[in-house]
């Protein structure tokens, strides 16, 4: 996209901004698709491979969501800098994004491979998956840096409002992931050493196009690539940002990390159980996370040019969108729990543990989705300093204590009853510090 170029997103009803969305949605759902599509396959080889998903892929996101900053803080800064038309800012930002990812891609993971044994341990790894976790593990590495770069790159594109482009890349992506685990898992007869190589060859491929699109306008690779660019601002805005991010990402990561833990502590079962309720939590989780990506978008847009009408209107009908769609996962949770378990197992002792939960799964989908649409309009009101202390307190006042319960009692149901606590003090602190803001910058 052009610099100066008209951007998208100027319809603020609920069908304009559900059409906005789409793209984003489609992609954010798909961009986690790995983890859900190596689950659902080897669910149905064998369920302790489950669990050597549940114990890999839980230490890969964690690092992962851990510099989610890249994501947040470059698209809500792209945007920001592009509705204001400032070029020289703008490569800026984009630079000091790809530098940061790049660093944090190499030196993260080579920093898991020579630490991954205290890691599993530190997972609590079963005895009898140490030998799967690793093969899996270790493969998985070799694509961690191209998917740390994929990412920024993709919100660097959805900064500039090119919400259908990132979509058609990741399905791209994704389809090649499903397609090569599938002829290794099945045809090859790889095992869980299939599932990792399909993971890592769409991780590279995703790269290569991202790159390819956010560098093909010749003013911007040249600015970004050998411009004078030595915006102090831009630096420290850029610094600043990605310091409260990340601080929120940790919080959120050891969240995840601990309750697979502590599920870890309760039997293999129970570990696939906890994995396979959160693959299909999550799932819904970044399906909204599309809906949150245009709040941050068009709020920072907004925001920037002080269109508080555009901002409050937008805001509404994100939120009613929100609402929507939780309530759409709720009914179909509800009405099909057996037909969303088969996509992942058919272990009596696993489907027992899933229907002793699932009512949880399915009563709390609409706080949660318009818990992570708060989020997303928070991140386009650049409150991250506000997103990273309330992730902090949220922890600390719902999900440990009931993590503690859960660990004293042996109960995963007091895992999630930890989890759902945490999205219900999301959303309150979530509506009051958006309500304040616009409640302000209207007087």
């Amino acid at each position: 996209m052009k610099i100066g170029e008209k951007e998208s997103g100027e319809d603020l009803t609920l069908k304009g901004l559900l059409l906005f969305s789409l793209p984003s949605i489609a992609s954010s759902v798909l961009e986690p698709l790995a983890s859900v599509v190596d689950t659902a396959m080897v669910g149905h080889i064998e369920t302790p491979l489950v669990g050597v998903l549940a114990i890999a892929t839980t230490i890969l996101s964690s690092f992962t969501w851990m510099f989610n900053f890249l994501v947040h803080a470059s698209t809500r800064n792209v945007s920001h800098h592009f509705a204001k038309k400032e070029g020289k800012a703008l490569a800026a930002t984009i630079r000091s994004g790809l530098k940061v990812a790049f660093l944090i891609g190499l030196v993260s993971a080579l920093c898991l491979y020579f630490l991954r044994y205290p890691l599993y341990q530190l997972a609590a790894m079963p005895e009898e998956l140490s030998n799967g976790v690793d093969k899996y593990f270790s493969i998985r590495l070799i694509g961690h840096p191209f998917l740390i770069l994929s990412v920024t790159l993709l919100s660097i594109l959805r900064g500039f409002g090119q919400v259908n482009l990132c979509f058609y890349i990741v399905l791209g992506t994704t389809a090649l992931n499903i397609l090569v685990t599938g002829l290794l898992l099945f045809v090859f007869g790889w095992g869980i050493e299939g599932a990792s190589y399909g993971t890592v060859v769409s991780q590279v491929v995703g790269f290569l196009f991202s790159a390819y699109f956010v560098f093909r306008e010749k003013k911007l690779r040249t600015l970004v690539l050998g411009g004078n660019l030595s915006s102090s601002e831009v630096k420290i805005e850029f610094g600043k940002d990605s310091l409260a991010l990340f601080g929120r990402s940790f919080v959120l990561t050891s969240v995840f990390f601990l309750s697979t833990r502590l599920a870890a502590n309760l039997g293999v079962n129970a570990l696939a159980c906890h994995q396979i309720l959160l693959q299909i939590w999550l799932f819904v989780s970044f399906f909204v996370d599309g809906v949150a990506m245009t709040a941050n978008i068009l709020g920072a847009k907004f925001y920037a040019k002080k269109e508080i009408e555009k901002l409050k209107e937008m805001f509404t009908n994100l939120l009613w969108l929100g609402g929507i769609i939780g309530g759409l996962f709720l009914i179909f949770y509800l009405f099909l729990p057996s037909l969303v378990w088969s996509l992942f197992t058919f272990d009596k002792k696993v489907i027992e543990l899933l229907s002793y939960i699932w009512p949880l799964i399915v009563w709390s989908q609409v706080i949660n989705c318009l818990s992570f649409v708060y989020d997303g309009l928070l991140f386009g009101l650049g409150e991250f300093n506000f997103l990273r202390r309330h992730m902090f307190l949220g922890s600390v006042l719902t999900f440990l204590p009931l993590g503690l319960w859960s660990y004293s009692e042996k109960s995963l149901m007091a895992i999630w009853l930890g989890l759902i606590a945490l999205n219900v003090y999301r959303y309150i602190s979530g509506y009051l510090r958006t309500m304040k803001i616009v409640n302000a910058a209207q007087s």
